[in-house]
């Protein structure tokens, strides 16, 4: 179950980086 959960917060991690970077793409 850790790894399982570990694993999912990684990939919410890299969407949330990926949403942020085009939010920063969409301000200019």
């Amino acid at each position: 179950m850790d790894e399982v959960l570990a694993s999912w917060i990684a990939m919410a991690k890299v969407v949330r980086a990926i949403r942020m970077q085009d939010v920063k793409v969409m301000c200019k």
